[in-house]
């Protein structure tokens, strides 16, 4: 598996990920890449951050709203800040 983000202003690299995406690895994802690319690429903290609609554990709410990211709800279309 493959992972990779991108936004207006860039293309992130490519994450390989052995086997299955787990909720262990999401969160890995999200501390060691996502977070990253968020702070930098949106320093004003007005990034939206898609991700697909897998089950979203409650490790995963957490760690997304320790870093009061915006999160686009796929379901009804609206912004969640976390």
């Amino acid at each position: 598996m493959i992972w990779d983000s991108f936004s207006f202003s860039r293309v992130d690299s490519l994450l390989p990920i052995g086997g299955m995406m787990s909720s262990d690895k999401q969160i890995d994802v999200i501390e060691r890449k996502i977070i990253p690319v968020m702070t930098m690429v949106f320093p004003d903290g007005r990034g939206i951050f898609q991700h697909d609609l897998a089950p979203c554990p409650s490790r995963k709410q957490v760690i997304l709203m320790k870093h009061k990211l915006n999160v686009l709800d796929w379901k009804t279309w609206k912004l969640v800040r976390y």
